[in-house]
């Protein structure tokens, strides 16, 4: 901020409202500090100038003459905070938020309005103004938006007095949810009292319901732009009409229910009107039952979204447009429709991405083959639909004669919404003839070219070429795509649906001829083998659109006029076989609406251009961010990359989700918070070296449709993030220049974060760019440096001036001062892993992957000292506290107790003579042996016993930790043993069962599940009150799969 006086009077402002706050203002000290800051001055009004931000908090008034917020300038006002100005004027790149209101006029005498008070004039001149309510206070208040300017977030405009002005310059735009005006209150000629005057380029826009009263309406306005999601009339039988060539008008369908229009008849003679859903409403369709009637020169635009209408009369030279590349478009005409024939100035046009859907019985003649009265040929162009609502099943041969009534000579789009009774044994050549979609059906191909679109679930038989702009649909309903090889000549082709799902395409696709061939991609898990080829002088596009999916071949771009590869609305491609381009190739991920993903190996771009771009959702989130993880041939980038706005790509490795996760710890430990202070960040998980024909720009201020990367350059911006994978670089450089021309730009606040790394090492980041070297004193250096653990601290050296050689030298700390809860013993064995082997979660070896990922911070680290101290000493302690030692002796344990309390407690007794005959028959007779049904006898005997066992242990030390665990096992015995002379008994007996042990204390949990069994022989002697037992066995414990 300027020093006027005004700036000072603010400043006194803001102080005077901490102290009020802290409860410390009086009188005497308030006119000491207004004193102290200007001198002695009063505190009248004056101009003020804001180049910064500035807030004004709740109960905080201020009062100016003139306010006057430049480039870079931002004005917050709170809800309840106040800020009055003779004239307000917001210019380019500055900015006015007010919480609440937004007040133009004389003020009432209480002086109670809050927010913005513009006593006279609120001026726009290219900047941005946001709030919730604007109101004019007096006939002489006015309101002018102009150069690009825009005033947006209002819920309320009251319009009683005062006058807007739109527009002027490059334009202005004014935004306001719902407003109900009278229609003479928008004029194009001149600002007026009570009036929106819409100048040149001026735009009005109402996001919900532009209530227009005074009955019928003629809308002639020669200057700006109405927007509104719902147009509403006096009354349902009110018309509205489009009437002067210059006149045009959005509808976007609000929010809401799904009407959009509640008058009789919409008309357009003239001018342009738009159909452009903005996605706001639940409605599934907007909808009126308005006869809608354009005639003249008007032009009807159905650009976007589901939109159905009461009756469709075309006439005239007017033209009437369902499709654009804004995105799906669907017209449904619920009654009769009436049209001249088309042939692109006027009459019907379906374009690509659009559909028009109407009724049979209201085109068609009972025939089934010629056309009613005032209905004449509809141009459907490639990509285009003509969709019957009701189910029609007609002959291929009649449906073949209706095409040639329905559609003009230069249609290429598709009849849908019909069944074709006879399309058992039909070709795909056959069913092109009737330019029919029949989704569910897979059709043979005879191998003839194909000039007219169709549309079947999947094709087999011979490989087809499709020409002449035809678009061949492959929906893969009932099967899959394709078995056979296809080209495409001048045409398009189309794989699956919305919700196709895992469905392939066999022996690849060729582009080639002298014109435009495009691929969409939709559905989800779709793979194309044999890869994707490009040949003669065509210009061919890519979309994949949402879904994940894979090309198992080569995708070769380097033959052709161009080639562009689009990833879009949160779509994943995977190529398998590599990317050969060339310099007319590009390959767009994400763009300014959505995100992509691309994951690609053996790439060869030799000059042509990857961009990453998607739209940021808010700061700190990265769930919007386009993703990469690309390898190039030879680790030799010969493209031109730009990593832009939301960005994250990673160089040397196809794990595009990496360099995610390292973002989401390097902001979680406030290193900087994506979007704000990082906004674009490129990944080096192996050795680079940049090709001549290659650049990089690492830039989040880069957006779609911006200039391709500096060849032979790499560039790191202001907020970028270079992460470097110490493990993957190794000994060698991270990012080596061609060593002739090569140049290095790394901007100031350019960050750089180190991943894993050996202490006391050298990781060695840029070198070979001899074209020179421009670099920042803060760039790759102090706060603006950092490592992914607390064991590592790095060291920026000096760049080469003539090579840009720039290494960085890691130290290593002692892990007990790193985390203090850590043994003396295993603080040694970290810092031994540390300077010996290196950190390195990726690492082969089990024992240096368990250390590193505890101590880095985007497993563990710094996020929680306490647990990765707990998971090292845990991992050394994991025997005891998962009880495998004392599982495996419980076990041994109560094999042999089994056989000890057999030989124990059921020994012959010393008594002999009542041994012998416990039992007698109904004759008297003794019993002995196994089948006297007791154990205490001489002879063979069998035996089963349960076997349990449990245990809980408590207070296992280990650091500042303690551990224990809670152990159980249960199964059977099952023994067989013969007894001698009432004297002797020798056995043999067989276990199993199953136990768990879980630990518990501070260490990571362990649940230890096993199985066991075992065998066992046994024997026992008893002499009098003397007794002798032995056994000797073996146990097996092992874990059940899935081994936990």
């Amino acid at each position: 901020m300027q020093l006027t006086q005004g700036a000072l009077g603010m400043l006194v402002q803001r102080y005077r409202a901490v102290l009020k706050k802290c409860r410390l203002l009086n009188v005497f000290g308030a006119l000491l500090l207004g004193a102290s800051l200007l001198g002695g001055t009063a505190l009248a009004a004056d101009p003020v100038t804001i180049d910064n931000t500035q807030e004004v908090a709740d109960g905080v008034k201020k009062e100016y003459t003139t306010i006057d917020v430049n480039s870079g300038g931002t004005l917050n006002i709170a809800r309840q905070g106040k800020v009055t100005g003779t004239a307000v004027t917001v210019k380019a790149g500055g900015a006015l938020n007010s919480a609440k209101d937004l007040h133009i006029g004389t003020p009432e005498a209480d002086g109670s309005k809050t927010g913005l008070l513009a006593k006279e004039k609120l001026v726009i001149d290219g900047g941005k103004v946001t709030g919730a309510h604007l109101g004019f206070l007096s006939a002489g208040a006015e309101l002018e938006v102009k150069n690009g300017g825009s005033l947006t977030g209002l819920e309320k405009l009251q319009l009683e007095q005062g006058k807007i002005t739109l527009g002027g310059g490059t334009g202005g735009r004014l935004e306001v949810k719902d407003l109900q005006i009278a229609y003479g209150s928008l004029a194009d000629d001149a600002a007026a009292n009570g009036k929106i005057f819409l100048d040149t380029d001026g735009q009005l826009v109402v996001r919900n319901k532009l209530s227009l009263t005074g009955g019928n309406i003629t809308n002639a306005l020669t200057k700006g732009s109405l927007s509104a999601g719902k147009l509403a009339l006096d009354a349902a039988t009110n018309t509205y009409t489009h009437n002067h060539d210059d006149a045009k008008l959005t509808l976007t369908g609000g929010t809401g229910d799904g009407t959009f229009f509640n008058g009789s008849t919409f008309a357009v003679s003239k001018g342009q009107v738009f159909l452009r859903d903005n996605g706001e409403s639940s409605s599934a369709s907007r909808e009126t039952a308005a006869a809608v009637d354009v005639n003249g020169t008007g032009k009807l635009n159905v650009d976007k979204g589901r939109w159905t209408i009461g009756s469709l009369a075309q006439a005239d030279n007017s033209l009437v447009t369902v499709g654009s590349s804004s995105g799906s478009a669907k017209l449904k005409v619920a009654g009769a429709v009436k049209n001249v024939e088309a042939d692109g100035s006027k009459g019907i046009t379906v374009a690509n991405g659009g559909a028009l859907k109407v009724k049979f019985a209201n085109v068609v003649n009972a025939d089934n083959t010629t056309l009613k009265g005032g209905v004449n040929k509809v141009l459907v162009e490639s990509g285009g639909m003509l969709q019957f609502l009701d189910g029609k099943t007609l002959t291929l041969a009649d449906l073949t004669t209706l095409r040639g009534n329905l559609l003009t000579g230069a249609s290429k789009g598709l009849i849908a919404g019909v069944a074709v009774s006879d399309v058992a044994g039909k070709t795909l050549q056959q069913l092109a003839g009737a330019s029919v979609a029949v989704m569910e059906n897979a059709v043979k191909s005879n191998g003839a070219p194909i000039n007219n679109s169709v549309g079947v679930s999947g094709i087999t038989g011979v490989g087809t070429t499709v020409g002449s702009g035809a678009r061949l649909t492959l929906s893969g309903q009932t099967s899959d795509f394709s078995t056979v090889a296809l080209t495409l000549d001048t045409a398009s082709l189309q794989l699956g649906m919305d919700s196709s799902e895992g469905k392939k395409l066999a022996g690849g696709i060729t582009m080639q001829g002298s014109g435009v061939n495009t691929l969409d991609v939709l559905g989800n898990n779709h793979t194309i083998n044999g890869g994707i080829k490009t040949a003669g002088t065509s210009t061919n596009v890519i979309t994949v659109q949402g879904g994940s999916h894979t090309i198992s071949g080569k995708v070769d771009a380097s033959t052709a006029t161009g080639t562009t590869i689009n990833v879009h609305n949160g779509a994943t491609l995977a190529v398998n076989g590599g990317v050969k381009g060339a310099g007319h190739t590009k390959i767009n991920v994400g763009d300014a609406n959505s995100k992509g993903t691309l994951v690609a190996s053996g790439i060869q771009m030799n000059g042509g251009r990857i961009d990453f771009d998607p739209p940021f959702v808010a700061a700190g989130d990265t769930s919007n961010a386009s993703l990469g993880g690309l390898t190039f041939a030879s680790s030799t980038v010969d493209g031109l990359m730009n990593v832009g706005q939301n960005s994250m790509v990673s160089l040397g490795s196809t794990d595009a989700g990496w360099l995610r996760n390292e973002v989401a710890n390097y902001q979680s430990l406030g290193h900087g918070l994506w979007g704000k202070d990082v906004t674009a960040a490129l990944a080096l998980r192996a050795p680079q070296t940049l090709d001549a024909a290659g650049g990089i720009n690492v830039d989040g201020t880069w957006v779609s449709g911006g200039a391709a990367a500096t060849a032979n350059t790499a560039k790191f911006a202001d907020k970028s993030l270079l992460v470097v994978d110490a493990a993957g670089v190794g000994d060698k450089v991270a990012l080596t220049g061609d060593g002739a021309a090569s140049a290095l730009n790394v901007n100031g606040g350019a960050k750089l974060h180190i991943v894993g790394g050996k202490g006391g090492s050298t990781v060695h980041i840029t070198d070979k760019f001899n074209g020179g070297a421009a670099t920042a004193p803060t760039s790759w250096t102090g706060k603006n440096l950092t490592t992914s653990t607390a064991l590592l601290s790095a060291t920026g050296g000096t760049f080469g001036a003539a090579d840009g050689k720039y290494s960085v030298t890691l130290k290593a700390n002692a892990a007990s001062d790193m985390f203090p809860k850590m043994s003396g013993e295993m603080s040694g064995l970290v810092g031994d892993v540390v300077t010996q082997t290196g950190i390195d979660p990726a690492s082969d070896n089990a024992g240096v992957r368990l250390v590193s990922r505890a101590v880095s911070d985007n497993y563990i680290g710094r996020q929680d000292r306490d647990k990765a101290a707990a998971t090292i000493e845990g991992a050394a302690q994991i025997a005891p506290v998962g009880a495998v030692q004392a599982s495996t002796m419980n076990v041994a344990n109560v094999a042999s107790g089994a056989a000890l309390n057999r030989t124990s407690l059921a020994l012959p007794r010393t008594d002999s003579h009542r041994t012998v005959a416990l039992h007698q028959d109904a004759d008297g007779v003794s019993l002995s042996g196994m089948s006297a049904g007791d154990g205490m006898k001489n002879g063979l005997g069998l035996w089963l016993m349960p076997l349990y066992q449990t245990s809980h242990v408590w207070g296992m030390e280990s650091g500042d930790f303690e551990g224990g665990y809670h152990s159980s096992l249960g199964g059977i015995a099952l023994g067989a043993d013969y007894t001698v002379n009432d004297m002797f008994r020798f056995g043999a007996a067989f276990n199993i069962g199953a136990g768990y042990a879980k630990s518990s204390g501070d260490f990571n949990g362990t649940d230890n599940r096993f199985n066991f069994w075992g065998v066992s022989l046994y024997g026992g002697w008893v002499y009098n009150n003397f007794g002798l037992t032995a056994d000797v066995g073996y146990t097996s414990n092992y874990c059940p799969p899935p081994c936990s």
